[in-house]
């Protein structure tokens, strides 16, 4: 379920699972809760877990995302550092299942050399189309 593994937490995972697998509403109630909790503690341990193995790899591969970051035109519209990182994030989500990144890993990537290099020239392409014309 992708609404588990992009869930803000165990709090948002457990309601989503007991949407899921609603109570009966009889005697074993408290079991019911009981083997939710279990079951959502589980997942949220697998989800770490693949999270830590997804952007283990990404980071491990860098210039490479940062290429791919770059071909698709993430951020070929976005001209501060906080949508920058909004949007960055985004394409990492979607890369990874689903899974947050670390501030370390949106931090590493986008200060990548060609991200760098990329952000250079969109900065002055956009100073050359704000300057004025001026009459001589």
């Amino acid at each position: 379920m992708p609404a588990v593994v992009s869930a803000d937490g165990y709090g948002q995972r457990r309601e989503i699972a007991a949407g899921a697998f609603p109570a009966s509403g009889g005697e074993d109630d408290w079991l019911h809760r009981r083997l939710l909790q279990q079951a959502v503690a589980l997942g949220q341990q697998a989800i770490r877990q693949d999270a830590a193995e997804a952007y283990r790899a990404v980071e491990s591969a860098l210039d490479e995302t940062a290429a791919r970051l770059l071909e698709q035109g993430v951020l070929d519209d976005v001209h501060d550092a906080p949508a920058r990182r909004i949007v960055a994030t985004d394409f990492l989500i979607g890369l990874t299942g689903g899974h947050r990144p670390k501030a370390r890993t949106l931090t590493l990537l986008l200060g990548r050399p060609a991200v760098k290099e990329f952000l250079i020239v969109q900065k002055a392409a956009a100073r050359r189309e704000i300057q004025p014309v001026l009459p001589l």
